[in-house]
Order: C-alpha cells, then sequence, then structure tokens
C-alpha cells in the first residue's frame, strides 16, 4: 500500500529534479512543444554546469594567485555558504544577497581601480604607447562576438529567467534589466581600463611564453599591500557569490 505521503513527496522532488522540461504546462512547453521544452531543458542544466564549474575554478584560481591558498578549500567553502543561505532563504535570500553584492562590488572595484593607480602610476601616453588603447578591427570583432555569445549563451541562464519571472511587475522589471546592464557597463569599462593598464605595465610577459593576459588584474592587485589583497579576494568571493546563487 503506497504512503498516502508519496504522492506529495514525489510532487515536491520533481521539480528539483527535472526543473526546467518535466512539465507540459511550462510556457516553453505550450507554446513550442514538449519536445522542444525537453531539449531547452538539457541544455539549460549543461550549460548552468559548465556556468558553476567556471565560476568556482575561477574563484579558487585567482585566491591562490593572491595568496598562496589551495583553490580547494576556497572552492568548497563558497560553494558551501551560497548552497546554505539559498537552501534556507531560496529566492528572497538570494534577490537580498545581490543587492548587498552588487553595491560591495561597485566600491570594491572603485577602490582597487584608485589602488592601483596610486601603486602602480602608469601615464595616459604609456597605455597608447603600448597599443592596448588601439582601436583594430580584431577589436572590433572581439566585442561583436563577445556580445552576441555571452547575449545567447544568458538565455540558458537559469537565474536570470528566475528573476524575470520573479519581477512584480513589467515596469519593475524594465527597470531592473536597464538598471543592471548600466551598472555592467561601468563596472566593465573599469576592468577594461585595468587590462589597459597591465598590458603597458607589463608588456609581452602577459603573452609569451604563456597567455596568460586573462589574469592582468591579479598581476596587478599581487603587487598591492596585504591589507588591500584581503580586501579584493573579498571582492572576488561576492562576485563569484553572486552569480552561483
Amino acid at each position: 500500500t503506497r504512503h498516502p505521503q508519496s504522492g506529495w513527496l514525489r510532487s515536491r522532488c520533481r521539480p528539483l529534479l527535472l526543473p526546467c522540461f518535466w512539465s507540459r504546462r511550462t510556457p516553453h512547453a505550450q507554446r513550442f512543444g514538449h519536445s522542444m521544452s525537453v531539449v531547452l531543458g538539457v541544455l539549460s542544466l549543461f550549460y548552468m554546469f559548465i556556468f558553476l564549474v567556471a565560476e568556482l575554478t575561477s574563484v579558487g584560481g585567482a585566491v591562490h594567485l593572491i595568496t598562496g591558498v589551495d583553490p580547494l578549500p576556497t572552492v568548497l567553502g563558497v560553494s558551501l555558504v551560497t548552497l546554505t543561505y539559498t537552501a534556507i532563504g531560496g529566492l528572497p535570500v538570494s534577490l537580498m544577497t545581490d543587492n548587498v553584492q552588487g553595491i560591495s562590488i561597485l566600491l570594491l572595484i572603485t577602490t582597487l581601480c584608485i589602488s592601483i593607480y596610486v601603486y602602480s602610476p602608469i601615464s595616459g601616453q604609456e597605455i597608447i604607447a603600448s597599443g592596448s588603447a588601439d582601436v583594430t578591427g580584431g577589436g572590433a570583432i572581439s566585442l561583436v562576438t563577445l556580445i552576441f555569445a555571452v547575449c545567447t549563451a544568458n538565455m540558458f541562464h537559469a537565474g536570470y529567467w528566475q528573476r524575470v519571472w520573479s519581477a512584480g511587475s513589467n515596469r519593475k522589471q524594465t527597470i531592473g534589466i536597464f538598471g543592471a546592464n548600466f551598472l555592467q557597463i561601468i563596472v566593465m569599462c573599469m576592468i577594461g581600463v585595468l587590462g589597459m593598464i597591465a598590458v603597458a605595465k607589463y608588456g609581452d610577459e602577459l603573452f609569451v611564453p604563456e597567455y596568460v593576459a586573462f589574469a592582468s588584474a591579479f598581476f596587478l592587485i599581487n603587487e598591492l599591500p596585504f591589507g588591500l589583497r584581503v580586501l579584493f579576494v573579498i571582492l572576488i568571493v561576492s562576485m563569484v557569490a553572486s552569480t552561483a546563487d
């Protein structure tokens, strides 16, 4: 005889095991059919797996580069803390921490740019001479490629769709989208300036014998005083936690 709670338990667990494509009542299933819903679900799960692996690997490597700490404890610590507060508080806690982490990230990145300018002063002429500020065809191609690649990949990001469906109204959703994009442009410009400073400072060391230009900001951070390095470890962990939750 089935336990009377077994049906309820299956109904609660089923969306966790197969979140995107189990139900035929989801909007994409109703519009494009159940088969397409299954395909989208599989792609979304695959993308989120790759996304989380990349995020956690990055935070482990970045903290190791700055502090020398083994990456594994960092990865496990960020994973467990993020998993704990999202499991307890759910989406409301995730949205609340997004606000806190977003403000802290803006403040810390501004502090980072000022600190690097103070401790690693590079003139505008040196940046121009390094060629990092040049407008090139390859740079334009990279710009367009990244825009299309990131935008299309994020169509499978479950966290974004989760926030879309949790918006209080279309107006609030529109304000959130444009506000987030505006702040993201500011952050990316700041990071881009740090990359230009790194190229002017380190030159070919970022490209030969091994391509490490993607970690150029961390080389600049590594030259800062210990207290500032600790501050920016907090920044890196906050950035990963804000996306992993």
